[in-house]
């Protein structure tokens, strides 16, 4: 398998880049044996282990609070378990943080008996039969609307996903058959809902086809625009009008995308990884502009003027996120994706072409 180192430099402006050198040896979706190696000597000697104690004062200390954290788990186990996938928006986006410091922690200290405990969770969830109320299964056609509270139950899934990646070695191969084909359904479920709302606009992406099958907000004379702007300048100045598709590619979207892209490399599914570059690739061409401000910039106001600043690093951690999980499986495709393409105004004229990189750099800039 190819490694890659990934380095950023924290200039103005900042650094991100992919290249093919390295040897540290990719065993999670996130996380090296180097990572590991450090993870556990900061275990034992900080930083970041207690309060105070790394280069920052303000930072907390993170691993007392895994500590706590998993302390908390292990007392009740089973206080998270859901009877039914359908649920309060604010529920999914709490449930089970305690149990993936649990898992971090097992990984960390190599405590088998407490990924016991968190396999037999994960499995309890996995197997509840039924859709549709009853159970944690669900049809992969199923279209969960992401502007009713459904991008919750993908953010979910993913701690469910870190969780299981985090003490994959305590599966039997049975268990991890039942839990991979719990989380496939899921991911296409998810996959299938997000290409029913993008496809309104170019229903024929699965084929990276944006030229036949296009809505009437992608073709010229179509909606076009909405009434708001990325960012006004010093000066008053208001700049990139935002395009009624860029607006498709938003921070609800992007927990799915992240869920379901995580999920094609955890499986090895070539389907789903595509999938998860496909729309990362489409929220660069249609949702980022030439200077690197983006489509959520909308959600900027004068009483909140950070909120599209915020909802956009949604968008930020699933797209590196998912680059860097398909990178560390061997593909750096999406580190060397640019594109001048675009729709109403997002398509570069005379400035370089778009990347990651250039909207991680604005965000930073902005920051």
């Amino acid at each position: 398998m190819p490694t890659y180192n990934v380095t950023y430099t924290p200039t103005t402006g900042g650094s991100l880049s992919a290249t093919g050198t390295g040897t540290a040896t990719t065993i999670g979706l996130l996380y090296t044996d180097a990572h590991l190696t450090e993870w556990r000597n900061r275990a034992l000697n900080g930083p970041y282990k207690s309060a105070a104690d790394s280069f920052d004062p303000l930072i907390p200390g993170e691993w007392d609070r895994i500590v706590t954290n998993k302390n908390t788990f292990v007392s009740n186990p089973q206080a998270d378990r859901r009877q039914t996938w359908i649920d309060s928006e604010s529920v999914a986006y709490t449930e089970h943080i305690k149990m993936l410091d649990a898992a971090f922690y097992a990984l960390v200290k190599e405590d088998t008996a407490l990924a016991t405990v968190i396999k037999d969770e994960l499995m309890w969830h996995a197997t509840r039969a039924g859709e549709d109320g009853v159970g944690m299964q669900i049809s992969r056609t199923r279209y969960l609307v992401t502007d009713q509270g459904n991008w919750w139950q993908p953010a979910w899934m993913s701690r469910m996903l870190m969780c299981a990646d985090f003490v994959k070695d305590s599966f039997s191969g049975a268990e991890r058959t039942t839990f991979n084909a719990w989380i496939s359904d899921w991911a296409y479920a998810i996959d299938y809902s997000i290409n029913v709302e993008v496809g309104f606009n170019f229903n024929n992406r699965y084929n990276r086809d944006y030229t036949t099958g296009l809505g009437y907000k992608a073709l010229p004379g179509g909606e076009g625009f909405s009434s708001g702007y990325a960012y006004k300048d010093a000066s008053g100045a208001l700049h990139n009008q935002i395009a009624a598709v860029a607006r498709y590619y938003n921070n609800r979207k992007a927990v799915g995308v992240q869920f379901f892209g995580l999920a094609g490399v955890f499986l090895d599914d070539a389907v789903l990884k595509d999938r998860a570059k496909l729309y990362v690739e489409e929220w660069v061409r249609f949702s980022v502009y030439p200077d690197g401000s983006a489509g959520e910039f909308e959600r900027n106001a004068a009483d909140r003027p950070m909120r599209g600043h915020t909802y956009n690093a949604a968008n930020l951690e699933a797209a590196t996120w998912i680059a860097e999980a398909l990178r560390l499986d061997g593909d750096p495709g999406l580190y060397n994706y640019s594109t001048t393409e675009g729709i109403w105004g997002t398509e570069c004229t005379t400035e370089p072409a778009k990347t990651i990189k250039l909207t991680v750099d604005t965000y930073l800039d902005i920051n």
